[in-house]
């Protein structure tokens, strides 16, 4: 009736900076600006504890750390995003409905 499950997430992708134009900046020297961005990979390992409530339906409810080792986002040598910006604890609720038959 109650399980543990492991997961994981494995990705990659990228993160692109970018700013808009206010009243106070000069139009000319947003053009200027160049837009910092990464590659980055992505690695999510989680646990759930899942719990049969009908024969089609389980939820689940979880835990997993999203870590991004190589996350570096700079403008001019200085962080514009600190490297730990994306990494943390997400908690997850699941609903799960099919044919569970063992």
């Amino acid at each position: 009736m109650l399980h543990f499950t492991i997961n994981s997430f494995v990705g990659i992708g990228g993160v692109t900076y970018t700013r808009g134009v206010d009243e106070g900046h000069n139009l000319d020297d947003w053009k200027k600006f160049r837009h910092p961005s990464c590659f980055v990979f992505v690695l999510e390992p989680g646990v759930s504890m899942e719990l049969n409530v009908f024969k089609a339906f389980r939820m689940a409810l979880g835990v997993s750390y999203r870590y991004l080792p190589n996350f570096e986002l700079q403008y001019e040598g200085k962080d514009i995003v600190p490297k730990d910006a994306f990494n943390g604890v997400s908690v997850n609720l699941a609903f799960k409905f099919g044919n569970f038959a063992k």
